[in-house]
């Protein structure tokens, strides 16, 4: 899958600036350590003329377009996902399990921001950067058996049936978090090129806020989702260290050919 990743960057950047929400550390790492082992996705094309059947197979249009995302909230839903009274034990959706708190509480208020605010406009970020070959079939989805992604509540026609009109699916929950994070996702499924096509994102209900910050930071983890993930990027050489940028000592930048030559 082509991104368009000077576009992108931003998104993956250090946050700067006051804002009147808690700094957002970044625990991507760690959620790779518990991801376990993806699954691959298959795309079963949609029936014509010519073939008469349902035939799977990964499905995509010649021409690139805007990235779309299907985001599902099954987990948002059912009130034994997350926390409504202090003291109850719920799922952090890593696998353990927390005592919620006071401010853990998942308000209609906050609810809300995650579903009217943080979500769409993290989605639109991305809509707005990044290009990819759309899929034309209904994607589906394979089981996860194990690790972060088996937490998470899918659909049961996602796995049979599967999602059309969509390139790539997150499913959302919003479970509290040890430290300061904010939020956090990873990828689930990919395709057999490696292109990721599902994924998941939590949010912390201490943590949230409707501010231009949080919205950002959602894009930011988001952005794990889709494939970018430093420790795959440094792998491929695509991250070079960089002195004086927006007053930082060191930054990484994303140095890979494409960019570079998109730069030029």
């Amino acid at each position: 899958m082509r991104h368009t990743l000077l576009l992108l960057v931003p998104l993956l950047c250090c946050f700067s600036g006051s804002v009147a929400v808690a700094e957002h550390h970044c625990i991507s790492e760690e959620i790779e350590n518990k991801v376990g082992p993806r699954t691959t996705a298959v795309v079963l094309e949609l029936p014509t003329r010519e073939s008469g059947m349902m035939r799977a197979m990964t499905a995509s249009a010649p021409e690139w377009a805007p990235i779309r995302f299907k985001a599902f909230t099954e987990d948002l839903n059912n009130p034994l996902k997350y926390c409504t009274a202090e003291g109850q034990i719920r799922p952090d959706f890593t696998g353990g399990t927390v005592v919620c708190r006071k401010e853990d509480i998942l308000t209609k208020e906050k609810k809300s921001i995650i579903l009217k605010s943080l979500i769409p406009r993290a989605l639109k970020m991305h809509t707005d950067r990044l290009l990819v070959e759309p899929l034309t079939g209904y994607l589906i989805v394979p089981e996860f058996l194990l690790g972060t992604c088996a937490e998470f509540t899918i659909p049961s026609s996602h796995h049979t049936v599967g999602v059309f009109g969509a390139d790539m699916l997150l499913y959302v929950s919003a479970g509290s978090t040890k430290g300061s994070s904010l939020a956090w996702a990873t990828s689930c499924s990919r395709l057999a090129d490696g292109r990721p096509v599902a994924g998941v994102v939590n949010y912390d209900p201490s943590f949230v806020t409707d501010s231009e910050y949080s919205v950002r930071v959602s894009a930011h983890e988001i952005a794990h989702a889709l494939g970018f993930i430093m420790k795959t990027m440094k792998k491929r050489n695509m991250l070079t260290e960089v002195e004086g940028v927006r007053g930082k000592a060191k930054v990484l930048q994303v140095s890979s050919p494409k960019t570079v030559e998109k730069t030029r």
